[in-house]
């Protein structure tokens, strides 16, 4: 058992990791994006007047409906695209969002458990149920409507990949990973969750090395992916969850508002070969500093926790810095902690000023959510060797 201290630290970064109106409360941040599809509809339907018959019956819908109904990956990325045809003042009928919206809306009426792309891409399996996020296969879609999707989805992991089918392990994984989130962080986890809705499985290298997960951002919403290497240790499944959910809740924040002056500037990081952007980077330190909260809830989780899911470091896995079962202790910035740290200080410091305001707030409040559960991240980050 933890202490009582700690256990109130955790508990209470848990809770303020989820409360800012802004970057944590996953409620108001899904209500704000269903605000802003709403009022794009709206003008949308001024240049296509097609889409004026649909807006009240989408517009009936109670608004958890209307969440689910605009969580739907294809139907988003076409959103999207029609968002910058508008902003380019090239919004004029045929559109492709004028059929989509319309079979988009028949579907859902017809069955409003299942979205258009999930009746198209899904496996027919779905798991963690109440924040259920369905599995699909991407890559080769027949549907016509779906080809952009599976484009993108293509281009972000390997013209070669190929989504595999789920089996009763894969599934049961998933689910404990699903569990052990609520369990070890029952505001974190969930809120994180709320952002995906779909889940592909596929192995493939790039570039960069073997592919343990991924978020499809802006190229694929609302969807991530795992590699089924990862699969035979829960407790890191469940970390890759939370990854990517988070990574998919930050696109969500940036739907309405901006972190970023220079979208195009590019910095050095010492564990990676390759430059990121500084959104990239950004995007990291708000996933570091939650797994630090992960790891920290995890080494002082509660016996009954391990009883039912099985110890971290009973399961055989691969050693990476978000892994909360092996760490690489001897690499330089092998750790989580190490990771943020550096990411930290260069945000509050060189970075700083290709912040937006909101963006040094992020910056901030992450790193005040950690200060009774990880004061050490305020300390500088390794001191590097002049060359």
């Amino acid at each position: 058992m933890m202490s009582a201290s700690r256990d109130t630290a955790i508990a209470a970064s848990d809770q303020s990791f989820s409360l800012h109106p802004e970057f944590g409360d996953s409620g108001q941040i899904l209500q704000r994006n269903l605000a802003r599809y709403q009022f794009g509809l709206e003008i949308f339907s001024d240049y296509l007047p097609s889409l004026r018959s649909l807006l009240p019956k989408i517009f009936s819908w109670d608004e958890a409906t209307q969440r689910r109904f605009f969580h739907d990956p294809g139907l988003r990325l076409a959103l999207e695209e029609a968002f910058a045809h508008l902003e380019h003042q090239a919004l004029r009928p045929p559109h492709p969002i004028e059929g989509f919206l319309a079979d988009a809306v028949d579907e859902f009426s017809k069955d409003s458990r299942r979205t258009y792309t999930e009746a198209r891409l899904s496996t027919g399996s779905v798991v963690g149920a109440p924040r259920e996020a369905w599995i699909g296969r991407f890559e080769r879609p027949e549907d016509p409507r779906l080809q952009a999707l599976a484009a993108n989805f293509r281009a972000s992991t390997s013209e070669m990949a190929q989504c595999l089918i789920p089996d009763a392990q894969v599934l049961e994984r998933l689910e404990q990973a699903y569990g052990i989130l609520a369990a070890v962080l029952p505001r974190v986890g969930p809120s994180a969750l709320s952002h995906i809705s779909a889940i592909s499985l596929l192995d493939v290298k790039r570039e960069e090395g073997s592919l343990l997960s991924g978020s499809g951002g802006d190229l694929v919403p609302s969807t991530i992916v795992i590699s089924p290497l990862q699969l035979p240790n829960p407790w890191d499944v469940a970390g890759h969850l939370l990854h990517e959910g988070l990574h998919l809740k930050l696109f969500d924040v940036v739907r309405t508002q901006a972190l970023i002056q220079q979208r195009d500037l590019t910095v050095v990081i010492p564990w990676r070969a390759v430059r990121f952007s500084l959104v990239r980077a950004l995007f990291s330190f708000h996933v570091y500093a939650h797994m630090l909260l992960f790891k920290s809830a995890v080494e002082h989780a509660d016996r009954r926790i391990f009883e039912r899911y099985g110890e971290p470091v009973s399961y055989r896995s691969r050693a990476h810095a978000m892994s909360v079962a092996r760490n690489d202790q001897t690499a330089h910035y092998g750790r989580s902690l190490d990771r943020a740290k550096f990411l930290r200080e260069k945000l509050q410091g060189e970075w700083s000023p290709h912040l937006t305001e909101d963006g040094r707030n992020l910056v901030e409040w992450l790193t005040g959510c950690l200060d009774e559960v990880e004061p050490e991240l305020r300390q500088p980050a390794y001191q590097e060797a002049a060359v």
